[in-house]
């Protein structure tokens, strides 16, 4: 089983076969706080270190999929400074839902495939992505 450690890179698998990444700022009790990035990689490979500007999401993420390998680990890296901190109320969110909402930042999946959800799990700071934009032929 694999565990993912504070500053660990993770992977996310995306519709179109490539990656988004995203890096571990926290463990609460056994569940990943990570930073989800708007960054995606064809292939998994060594990342720089992440800017703040680069995090569209905070939010805790259910371990199954770093666990079984799906979701692999990248390396590791200081994190950014001023990042928020999760407690045991911060959501937990299925990595299928992850999955989706990063495929959705990157115009592979429509943003409101569930409701309103991926609102809510943006910062609220910043805007969504670009909807206009046609999504990468496949």
């Amino acid at each position: 089983m694999i565990r993912a450690a504070q500053a660990d890179y993770l992977l996310i698998p995306l519709l179109d076969g490539q990656l988004g990444v995203a890096q571990v700022i926290d463990i609460v009790g056994d569940t990943p706080f990570c930073a989800l990035t708007n960054r995606r990689v064809a292939s998994p490979g060594p990342q720089s270190p992440l800017q703040k500007r680069d995090i569209i999401a905070f939010t805790r993420i259910e371990p199954s999929a770093i666990a079984a390998g799906l979701w692999p680990l990248a390396g590791y890296d200081q994190l950014p400074l001023d990042l928020p901190q999760a407690d045991a109320d911060t959501p937990v969110h299925d990595p299928a839902v992850i999955e989706a909402f990063m495929s959705a930042w990157h115009g592979l999946y429509p943003w409101d495939g569930f409701g309103d959800l991926f609102d809510q799990i943006k910062r609220p700071d910043i805007d969504g992505p670009d909807l206009d934009r046609p999504a990468p032929a496949t």
